[in-house]
């Protein structure tokens, strides 16, 4: 039991590291794209007329969590550019989260993206 549990310890410490190392220093040009947020909230203004729903406050997110053969995979804001391949089972989480996960688990910042993987793949 104690090994299991160190393995599972150091898997989440390398993943940790490995993400930390990835976004902090990797220096390759970005292609700038449209944010997918703005554009959508263009498109609903122009669209609906404004209520006190459509004025709901919109978080703002970094990260996208999708499954993808078989595994889950971190997107940057864009979806389309991979920042993280896991390799954590889909088949091993929960049906609400995988039913979450087809329409992508957004996420606002590194230590909730933290947070998320570290108890997915526990």
């Amino acid at each position: 039991m104690k090994k299991t549990i160190s393995i599972c310890l150091f898997a989440a410490f390398a993943l940790t590291v490995g993400l930390f190392l990835t976004v902090h220093f990797d220096r390759r040009p970005k292609e700038v794209s449209p944010d997918p947020m703005l554009i959508a909230t263009e498109q609903a203004t122009e669209q609906q007329p404004v209520t006190a729903e459509s004025m709901q406050i919109q978080k703002a997110y970094r990260y996208i969590l999708y499954a993808k053969d078989g595994f889950l995979v971190v997107y940057e804001q864009d979806g389309t550019t991979v920042l993280l391949e896991t390799h954590i089972p889909v088949d091993e989480l929960s049906e609400e989260t995988k039913a979450l996960l087809a329409d992508g688990i957004y996420v606002e910042d590194e230590s909730e993206l933290y947070d998320l993987l570290e108890s997915y793949s526990s």
